[in-house]
């Protein structure tokens, strides 16, 4: 496997990172998750996502835009204990997001989970009620 699924700073330092870069201005993960719901455009995801395959549920969240270059994926496993962001090109994100439970134990869509793209000013948001949405770097300026 050629994932690098380890993690490449602490989320605070990793996230941090990508904020300057794109320069907005986020206090937190948290901050940045809370603003976000108030974004225009949540899709509900059809059916019950709890018992959806990882990789299904990832292309429908990917449908409107497929992350290019590297990106930094916050999932539930970002918080543990002696784990933190991920940093995983976009050649390998379809494996990483299916072996993510053989990994870390949990599904990659356990509950919140935030991809963000390294190269262009995008994210990707799942919330834990079901519902998705792609963010543009219009959209992101905005919050």
């Amino acid at each position: 496997m050629t994932v690098n699924c380890y993690k490449v700073a602490p989320l605070v330092s990793a996230f941090g990172a990508w904020g300057k870069k794109h320069r907005l201005a986020f206090e937190s993960v948290h901050d940045f998750f809370t603003r976000a719901e108030y974004l225009k455009g949540w899709v509900r995801f059809e059916g019950p996502w709890e018992r959806t395959a990882d990789d299904v549920i990832f292309r429908k969240l990917t449908e409107t835009a497929f992350p290019c270059g590297g990106v930094l994926v916050i999932s539930d496993s970002s918080y543990r204990i002696g784990l933190g962001a991920f940093e995983v090109d976009c050649s390998n994100i379809l494996e990483f997001v299916s072996r993510h439970k053989e990994l870390f134990g949990d599904h990659f869509f356990d509950t919140d989970l935030i991809m963000l793209s390294q190269d262009e000013c995008a994210a990707w948001l799942f919330h834990h009620e079901g519902v998705y949405i792609y963010a543009n770097e219009t959209m992101l300026r905005t919050i």
